[in-house]
């Protein structure tokens, strides 16, 4: 196609906002230099072509605000699919499934944004394997499940977005060692329990947004230190 004969010395490539429709080329496999995709807010359909591997360089995909369907390939992080990534933004579409455990092999993830779409199964445990992820937005799936106490080494974490899920059982204490937080939401689940002080705590640190189901006569949890409650 036009795309994959743009030759493989391209290393950007803007398309956004351009009300582009179909599914995403899988001929776009053939830009190995590639470092950067973006192809946000479209009207793309289909699913995340395998042949995505060839691009085995880049650093950001852009693919918010369309209608990509389907699952997220397992094998997502391995073998160059993606291993180099920077900025994932799936945010906004219609992928279904779970999030495999593979995307923890991505270990230069920054951000990890998933929300708004239609994934399912439990929060991946070992997403702790990525060192430098600072953005983790899953929130406005069918999530559902606990919150991973592992969860508390994710120590460069600056926002952890869990909200309009269906996640249970209790908070992890292990959330109150990520001491570079800024934005917590949880609100919109079924969780239980009391917010564990070391979470509070990060109130005189840097964490200035706290949300979570803290309303109403009975509460599903109880919270004394955060900024936002919901019933």
């Amino acid at each position: 196609s036009t795309l994959g004969a743009l030759g493989s010395n391209l290393l950007d490539l803007r398309l956004g906002s351009n009300d582009i429709t179909g599914s995403l080329p899988s001929e776009l496999g053939n830009l190995s230099s590639l470092r950067s995709l973006h192809v946000e807010e479209n009207d793309l359909s289909g699913s995340l072509p395998l042949e995505f591997a060839g691009m085995d360089v880049l650093n950001e995909l852009h693919a918010y605000g369309n209608k990509i369907s389907g699952s997220i390939p397992i094998q997502i992080g391995f073998l160059g699919f993606f291993s180099e990534l920077k900025v994932l933004y799936l945010d906004g579409n219609e992928i279904t499934g779970t999030i495999p455990p593979s995307v923890s092999n991505m270990k230069n993830l920054v951000d990890l944004y998933l929300h708004h779409n239609k994934l399912e199964g439990t929060l991946p445990d070992a997403l702790p394997k990525l060192p430098a992820l600072k953005n983790l937005r899953l929130n406005d799936n069918n999530l559902s499940g606990t919150i991973p106490a592992e969860y508390g080494l994710l120590t460069q974490l600056e926002y952890l977005y869990l909200h309009n899920n269906l996640l249970e059982g209790t908070i992890p204490d292990e959330l109150g060692a990520l001491t570079t937080l800024f934005r917590l939401r949880m609100y919109g689940n079924s969780l239980r329990g009391t917010i564990p002080r070391g979470i509070c705590h990060l109130r005189d640190l840097y964490l200035e947004d706290l949300k979570a189901d803290c309303d109403g006569t009975r509460p599903g949890i109880e919270c004394t230190c955060c900024t936002t409650c919901f019933r």
